[in-house]
């Protein structure tokens, strides 16, 4: 490219490859790695898999007509530290929708997710090469965290379940610019678009580390950025497994390991820096809220990944007593003598050494480990009044998060509201499905690190089936019909079984057969409406 060609590269609105975008008010996401946006006109300027010698010649046909161009070299421009993009990014042409008029009033969704004019991430595979939600009227993108919105403001959507006729997409099209989309069969294997994360181990410093960082056993330090232009930098500290016990080091999340921390997509684009900045500089536990199945667990996990730190899981439960987690008095034999003798649990273990420590489903606890959590949450010794009132202080590379399941949703029971006091010591950051793109990403390359690549119309019918069932579960957007959770977990798991099973035995195998009758005969009803015989 010379230098006096116009290209949307050099123009201050160009938002490029693993960016993200913000929308509606600072919200990120990214439908794909390798995807550019404008910010200005809000449109993606490529689709997935372009060759890059192709993208580059339509950065040049997007800027040579457009009248928003501001090149980054012209006198007195700046570029916009955090870049928001329009709700509406159109990809293409609808002849048919002007003979769509206005819906009536009780008909209209509460949701696109509910509109019978949606073309979802499977159709718009087929259709585009991209697995993306769009609206077949308007040809925009509808990414989920917009919809809702989108959907109160719009007067043609009509009820999916009160449409009588299917959406037709024979006449949609794709702007020129975009070329011919991929063509994509549904016995092909699901092409992976996200490469796994780096390995930390590997990461060369970017700050000089001094006598103090070593004896801590940090080897490097990595700036974490915040990817929407807010708050400074965080310097993440990188651990040296050789600084550890034996024991310690089959606590790390590993590259590789079975649950594979590199495979962790950071689908709110900022959940990383969020726990950074709440560990590191707030100084106050982090606890990720949210559906069962969002990845919750998954997010601790990454970030003693990324850290290198072993990580402590304890699952907190109605029945759980302090001595679960401090440890006891218990009686041993020496030299034929009996003495009784405070013998530490895991959890003061971890509390002395640094680590990254997890209680899981924390508003599940009962009221005897939140009076003991309450100053552990603050960073406060620990005082073992069954050891002599022993004083253990908190390891300054100790880190302790939390999750927790909404004490709102009727599905989950166990659970309560904290209260208001607890609220206080803690930092809150929820986590929610990712966009469907994403999910069949996570999805695909959870499957290839099995071993198992998954065709396009089996992996097809998992959303699909997911896409409905979470309408029918969700109490808020939702019908709540179905008193179940769907989360990634469960797609992911019904995805690998469907290696060595049929579809339809896969889900009975993974989820199905261990709900009430009541629930087990709707979710089979809705997979079956996706199965031919041979793959019930």
């Amino acid at each position: 490219m010379s230098v006096s060609t116009r290209s949307c590269a050099l123009c201050v609105h160009f938002h490029g490859v693993n960016q993200g975008i913000s929308v509606a008010g600072g919200t990120g996401f990214a439908f794909s790695d390798d995807i550019r946006y404008c910010s200005e006109r809000g449109i993606p300027l490529n689709l997935p898999n372009t060759p890059i010698e192709r993208v580059d010649t339509m950065l040049e046909e997007w800027a040579t007509p457009c009248q928003s161009f501001k090149s980054v070299t012209d006198p007195g421009v700046e570029t916009p530290v955090t870049i928001e993009a329009k709700v509406s990014m159109s990809v293409g042409t609808n002849p048919l929708a002007a003979m769509v008029g206005e819906s009536v009033q009780h008909a209209r969704p509460s949701s696109c997710g509910e509109c019978a004019y949606l073309i979802g991430t499977s159709e718009s595979m087929v259709k585009f090469g991209w697995p993306v939600q769009i609206c077949g009227l308007t040809l925009e993108l509808l990414p989920r965290k917009v919809q809702t919105e989108a959907a109160s403001k719009c007067t043609r959507g009509v009820q999916r379940h009160l449409s009588s006729e299917p959406l037709d997409t024979s006449m949609i099209h794709l702007l020129p610019v975009y070329g011919k989309p991929k063509e994509v069969s549904p016995d092909d294997p699901v092409e992976v678009l996200r490469a796994p994360v780096a390995d930390p181990q590997s990461y060369s410093s970017d700050l000089d580390l001094d006598d103090l960082d070593k004896a801590e056993g940090i080897k490097s330090w990595r700036l974490i950025k915040n990817r929407v232009g807010r708050g400074r930098d965080i310097a993440l500290p990188i651990f040296d497994p050789a600084h550890f016990t034996e024991f310690e080091r089959s606590l790390i999340p590993a590259y590789g390991s079975r649950t594979n921390p590199e495979l962790y997509v950071d689908h709110d684009d900022d959940l990383l820096y969020a726990a950074a900045s709440s560990l590191l500089v707030d100084e106050r536990v982090l606890v990720l809220t949210g559906e069962p199945g969002t990845g919750k667990t998954q997010m601790a996990e990454y970030l003693a990944f990324q850290m290198g730190l072993p990580f402590y899981v304890y699952s907190l439960r109605d029945s759980m007593e302090v001595s679960d987690l401090l440890g006891g008095m218990h009686v041993t034999v020496e030299n034929g003598a009996s003495k009784t003798e405070f013998v530490r649990g895991p959890f003061l273990e971890a509390w002395t050494r640094p680590s990254i420590i997890l209680l899981d489903e924390v508003n599940a606890a009962p009221d005897e480990i939140w009076h003991f959590l309450r100053g552990p949450l603050e960073g406060k010794p620990i005082v073992l009044t069954e050891d002599q009132g022993q004083v253990i202080p908190k390891h300054p590379r100790c880190y302790l998060i939390a999750t927790q399941n909404p004490a709102w949703d009727a599905r989950n029971s166990s659970v309560r509201d904290l209260a208001a006091a607890d609220i206080d010591r803690l930092i809150f950051k929820e986590l929610t499905y990712p966009e469907a793109s994403v999910e069949r990403d996570i999805i695909a390359s959870r499957c290839n690190a099995m071993g198992y690549p998954i065709q396009h119309k089996v992996l097809d019918i998992i959303m699909r089936v997911s896409e409905e069932i979470r309408r029918m579960t969700d109490p808020v957007q939702g019908s709540g019909a179905l008193m179940i959770s769907w989360g990634m977990r469960t797609n992911i798991m019904v995805a690998i079984a469907t290696e060595m099973r049929t579809i339809g035995d896969a889900y009975r195998t993974v989820v199905v057969d261990a709900l009430s009758p009541q629930d087990r005969e709707q979710v089979m009803s809705i997979v079956n409406t996706y199965l031919t015989e041979e793959e019930r």
